[in-house]
């Protein structure tokens, strides 16, 4: 009986504790924190900052933005080690939902392309070093063709 109990708590123990995250997601840690950064588009340059912290039991990184010239929004990022590939979700302050995909376990360059709207933007993570990345966008956005170029670095 004694047997029996040990292997339930057990199960219990290991049901009930947070899975740990992938090691390419552990190695975006240097996220962790505060961001200056600009964004680039079409002549205009507008700051934001981005702030990062680690959710749902460190199994994914969490991405706040926000401006003030009135955008925001928050992201989640986690990598899959089953299908060799990353996730990532924004939910915008307009109320859009993008999802991307993006295959491979490099957590320093990552080519992401969407599958929620539609299937025609790309979004390009380069880490720099672990202070600064950018960010490239392409794409068509609500109905526009666009590019976009983000320069980040750590406060």
């Amino acid at each position: 009986m004694t047997k029996s109990i040990s292997a339930i708590a057990l199960i219990v123990v290991l049901c009930g504790a947070p899975a740990r995250a992938a090691d390419s997601l552990a190695s975006l840690s240097y996220l962790v924190g505060t961001w200056s950064c600009t964004y680039n588009a079409a002549g205009r340059h507008i700051a934001y900052t981005a702030t990062y912290d680690y959710v749902a039991g460190n199994n994914w990184l969490r991405e706040r933005n926000a401006s003030s010239a009135g955008f925001s929004d928050v992201g989640l990022t986690t990598y899959e080690p089953k299908s060799n590939a990353w996730t990532e979700i924004v939910a915008g302050s307009d109320r859009s939902t993008t999802l991307f995909r993006a295959k491979g376990s490099d957590s320093a360059h990552r080519l992401y392309r969407s599958i929620l709207p539609n299937a025609l933007m790309m979004l390009r993570f380069d880490r720099v070093s672990n202070s600064k990345y950018t960010l490239h966008f392409s794409g068509t956005y609500a109905g526009k063709r666009m590019t976009s170029y983000d320069v980040c670095t750590k406060r």
